[in-house]
Protein backbone atom coordinates (compact mmCIF):
# COMPACT_ATOMS: atom_id res chain seq x y z
CA UNK A 1 0.00 0.00 0.00
CA UNK A 2 2.81 2.38 0.76
CA UNK A 3 4.36 1.58 -2.61
CA UNK A 4 1.08 2.45 -4.30
CA UNK A 5 0.83 5.61 -2.26
CA UNK A 6 4.44 6.56 -3.06
CA UNK A 7 3.80 5.87 -6.72
CA UNK A 8 0.62 7.93 -6.63
CA UNK A 9 2.36 10.79 -4.85
CA UNK A 10 5.23 10.60 -7.34
CA UNK A 11 2.78 10.76 -10.26
CA UNK A 12 0.92 13.66 -8.68
CA UNK A 13 4.20 15.48 -8.03
CA UNK A 14 5.30 14.88 -11.64
CA UNK A 15 1.97 16.20 -12.92
CA UNK A 16 2.23 19.27 -10.69
CA UNK A 17 5.82 19.92 -11.79
CA UNK A 18 4.94 19.35 -15.47
CA UNK A 19 1.82 21.49 -15.09
CA UNK A 20 3.84 24.22 -13.46
CA UNK A 21 6.40 24.09 -16.26
CA UNK A 22 3.62 24.26 -18.85
CA UNK A 23 2.10 27.27 -17.10
CA UNK A 24 5.51 28.94 -16.86
CA UNK A 25 6.12 28.28 -20.56
CA UNK A 26 2.76 29.82 -21.44
CA UNK A 27 3.45 32.81 -19.20
CA UNK A 28 6.88 33.26 -20.84
CA UNK A 29 5.24 33.10 -24.28
CA UNK A 30 2.60 35.65 -23.32
CA UNK A 31 5.25 37.89 -21.74
CA UNK A 32 7.29 37.71 -24.95
CA UNK A 33 4.23 38.60 -27.05
CA UNK A 34 3.37 41.48 -24.72
CA UNK A 35 6.96 42.75 -24.93
CA UNK A 36 6.87 42.60 -28.74
CA UNK A 37 3.49 44.32 -28.84
CA UNK A 38 4.70 47.01 -26.45
CA UNK A 39 7.78 47.61 -28.59
CA UNK A 40 5.56 47.95 -31.70
CA UNK A 41 3.20 50.32 -29.91
CA UNK A 42 6.06 52.49 -28.69
CA UNK A 43 7.51 52.71 -32.19
CA UNK A 44 4.08 53.76 -33.50
CA UNK A 45 3.81 56.39 -30.75
CA UNK A 46 7.28 57.67 -31.65
CA UNK A 47 6.15 58.05 -35.27
CA UNK A 48 3.00 59.88 -34.15
CA UNK A 49 5.00 62.22 -31.91
CA UNK A 50 7.33 62.99 -34.82
CA UNK A 51 4.34 63.86 -37.01
CA UNK A 52 2.80 66.01 -34.27
CA UNK A 53 6.13 67.79 -33.89
CA UNK A 54 6.21 68.56 -37.63
CA UNK A 55 2.59 69.72 -37.52
CA UNK A 56 3.31 71.96 -34.55
CA UNK A 57 6.31 73.47 -36.34
CA UNK A 58 4.19 74.11 -39.45
CA UNK A 59 1.41 75.60 -37.31
CA UNK A 60 3.81 78.08 -35.70
CA UNK A 61 5.28 79.00 -39.10
CA UNK A 62 1.79 79.63 -40.50
CA UNK A 63 0.72 81.60 -37.43
CA UNK A 64 3.81 83.81 -37.74
CA UNK A 65 3.15 84.33 -41.46
CA UNK A 66 -0.45 85.34 -40.72
CA UNK A 67 0.78 87.79 -38.06
CA UNK A 68 3.21 89.34 -40.54
CA UNK A 69 0.45 89.65 -43.16
CA UNK A 70 -1.90 91.23 -40.66
CA UNK A 71 0.75 93.76 -39.63
CA UNK A 72 1.41 94.66 -43.28
CA UNK A 73 -2.23 94.91 -44.25
CA UNK A 74 -4.33 97.99 -43.72
CA UNK A 75 -7.94 98.58 -42.96
CA UNK A 76 -10.46 99.51 -45.64
CA UNK A 77 -10.56 103.08 -44.38
CA UNK A 78 -6.77 103.39 -44.60
CA UNK A 79 -6.87 101.95 -48.11
CA UNK A 80 -9.57 104.35 -49.24
CA UNK A 81 -7.64 107.28 -47.70
CA UNK A 82 -4.48 106.28 -49.60
CA UNK A 83 -6.49 106.06 -52.85
CA UNK A 84 -7.95 109.53 -52.18
CA UNK A 85 -4.45 110.90 -51.50
CA UNK A 86 -3.14 109.36 -54.73
CA UNK A 87 -6.06 110.83 -56.70
CA UNK A 88 -5.33 114.25 -55.20
CA UNK A 89 -1.64 113.97 -56.12
CA UNK A 90 -2.55 112.87 -59.67
CA UNK A 91 -4.88 115.86 -59.91
CA UNK A 92 -2.09 118.19 -58.72
CA UNK A 93 0.31 116.69 -61.26
CA UNK A 94 -2.22 117.08 -64.06
CA UNK A 95 -2.73 120.70 -63.04
CA UNK A 96 1.03 121.35 -63.07
CA UNK A 97 1.37 119.65 -66.45
CA UNK A 98 -1.41 121.84 -67.85
CA UNK A 99 0.27 124.97 -66.43
CA UNK A 100 3.59 123.93 -67.93
CA UNK A 101 1.97 123.28 -71.30
CA UNK A 102 0.35 126.74 -71.22
CA UNK A 103 3.64 128.50 -70.44
CA UNK A 104 5.63 126.74 -73.07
Amino acid sequence: MTDERDELLTRILDEVVNGRKAVEDRIDGVASEVTDMRRDMLSHFDALYARFDRLETEYHALANAVDRLEKRSMSREEFEQKIADLKARVHQLETKILELEKTS
